[in-house]
């Protein structure tokens, strides 16, 4: 698991933004071991990144016409998994150099170029405005591809150090837990964003360019009608989970909790992985709903048609398997169905 991270302020590490983002970093390396290697920290005092000029080069062939370091920070945020984005307060905006960084990958936000990525965004006050920073930050991030899973907002006035690090861990913890959890949500912003770019790809609408449009096409934005299964596809970091073949489950270490077999491997997308087992009454119903969200799933009942008929058919159990593809999609739908 990779990290980037812009921190848009020239005070370096005596700034909030520094010690807030730095130790979120430590944090999450920690519980998952990631090397220093591994963690690009970018910020302006650190790397020459040159205001746009507006010259549409990168819109119409996906290159910049600048001589500046945009190029390194570009390749280091496509290869990495989270991606955080932190500026202070200014005016009720971000920084002027966060502008800056935020349009020299503006064309990114037209082909979703970083989806596949779990996002922070963290905006630092005095005492106010960190609501316009954090809904800008969020919705750049949205419509570039990344999943939001952390909007954190902090108001330094009056806060001492032992406050602060209290709020970084309590965040941390939560983060991480995310994290483990699987959970990457997909605002509505980003499906309607979505349906109108793949719309106008299987129309071949002339709104969008040859450039961007072989991008999708790329990335086989037609085998895709959500974009929860787009983004899916595009996830690195899911290969941390492993599978077992014998019991068809997945999890995030390499040793079967059910079977205790250490023959485990890396997950891929379209392996079928347990999902949950019903009754008969709950597994039609489950079908039924798993069906309308265009979900595929597989069926095992687990007495079989001899004994079921003997005890009758309601006592019926089945089990479920989906792709792993759709697995966190699914799993929150049985959540919703079933836990109380």
């Amino acid at each position: 698991m990779k990290i980037f991270a812009y921190i848009s302020s020239y005070r370096k590490k005596s700034s909030f933004s520094y010690h807030v983002v730095d130790n979120l970093i430590k944090n999450i390396a920690d519980e998952y071991n990631i090397s220093q290697e591994e963690i690009f920290l970018c910020s302006p005092d650190k790397y020459n990144i040159k205001q746009c000029i507006g010259c549409n080069q990168c819109f119409i062939k996906g290159s910049c016409s600048i001589d500046d370091d945009m190029k390194k920070i570009k390749s280091k945020m496509l290869d990495s998994d989270i991606v955080i984005f932190a500026s202070p307060v200014y005016v009720h905006q971000v920084s002027g150099n966060f502008k800056t960084f935020i349009d020299r990958i503006g064309h990114w936000t037209h082909t979703m170029m970083m989806s596949g990525k779990i996002g922070i965004s963290v905006s630092l006050s005095d005492n106010n405005g960190n609501q316009f920073v954090t809904e800008y930050i969020s919705k750049i991030m949205q419509y570039l591809g990344i999943s939001v899973v952390s909007n954190i907002e902090i108001k330094v006035q009056g806060m001492s150090k032992s406050g602060l690090d209290s709020i970084i861990q309590y965040e941390s913890k939560k983060i991480i837990k995310l994290i483990k959890e699987d959970d990457c949500p997909i605002s509505s912003l980003q499906e309607l964003y979505y349906q109108e770019q793949r719309n106008s790809i299987l129309k071949k609408g002339t709104d969008i360019g040859e450039y961007e449009r072989n991008i999708w096409l790329k990335n086989d934005v037609e085998k895709f009608n959500h974009y929860i299964d787009y983004f899916n596809s595009k996830r690195k970091y899911s290969n941390e989970y492993h599978y077992c073949d014998r019991c068809h489950l997945v999890f995030d270490s390499k040793i079967c909790p059910n079977c205790n077999t250490k023959h485990t491997r890396e997950v891929t997308q379209e392996d079928y992985c347990f999902l949950i087992e019903k009754e008969t009454l709950w597994a039609e119903m489950l079908k039924e709903v798993l069906e309308n969200n265009e979900i595929d799933y597989a069926v095992s009942p687990d007495l079989g048609a001899g004994l079921s008929i003997k005890i009758g058919i309601y006592s019926e159990k089945y089990k479920f398997y989906v792709p792993f593809k759709y697995f966190n999609k699914a799993k929150q739908i049985t959540q919703t169905m079933f836990d109380q």
